[in-house]
């Protein structure tokens, strides 16, 4: 398991990562890449419609676009690969999977070449040894929180949940992370007109009988 904490610039990279995915945006998103291979140096290269990871081990991985994604009559079974994020120190690339409406994020282990698969994007702990996912109208979930961790070289969900969701739409957002076993939230329920959309904060935090969600005044 990584004991690094992320760098300063990696932690950039990740911040630029999410500001382009909260655009809904698959060119946003794809324009990720350049920026991505760059750091990662020799640890990963675009050939055409191939995307190719190079594992420490020696051996590699290929993710490739879908032909139907050059045909504009076949536009809805289009599926690209992008990377979005390579943190060394946590040993990590971040590929986005675009399909036609929505996207996936797959993180890779560099060592192994080992996948962990998520239905949004993942934010991680500083530590790395922790993921938040938030879902918003996900078509299996709903609104929600996930906690992923760290089990080897890949990630194992932790704990999910829909806590203080309320109204018609719920909107969650990580506030703050301090440490892994504590995250911030404030979580937004809207309601149909012309009731108001309730703000409110809350934390979740691990403890030694799991995690724990509690309302808060403010932060």
């Amino acid at each position: 398991m990584a004991q690094t904490a992320m760098s300063p610039a990696e932690k950039t990279l990740l911040t630029k990562a999410q500001e382009a995915i909260a655009t809904d945006n698959s060119a946003n998103i794809q324009q990720l890449e350049p920026n991505a291979i760059n750091s990662a140096r020799s640890s990963a290269a675009r050939d055409g419609d191939r995307l190719l990871l190079y594992m420490e081990s020696g051996e590699s991985k290929t993710y490739t676009n879908r032909p139907e994604c050059k045909i504009e009559s076949k536009e809805s079974a289009c599926q690209k690969f992008s990377l979005v994020g390579y943190i060394r120190s946590q040993h990590l690339f971040i590929v986005a999977q675009l399909d036609y409406e929505n996207a996936e994020y797959i993180i890779v282990d560099d060592r192994t070449g080992n996948e962990s698969i998520f239905r949004a994007f993942p934010e991680l702990s500083s530590s790395g040894q922790y993921a938040v996912v938030i879902l918003e109208n996900d078509e299996q979930v709903g609104f929600g929180l996930q906690i992923w961790r760290r089990e080897g070289t890949q990630f194992v969900l932790d704990w999910s949940g829909s806590p203080f969701i309320s109204g018609i739409y719920t909107t969650y957002k990580l506030l703050q992370w301090p440490k892994d076993a504590l995250l911030k939230f404030e979580v937004v329920n809207s309601f149909a007109p012309p009731e108001k959309d309730a703000v409110n904060y809350f934390e979740v935090e691990h403890s030694a009988d799991g995690w724990h969600s509690v309302m808060k005044s403010s932060f």
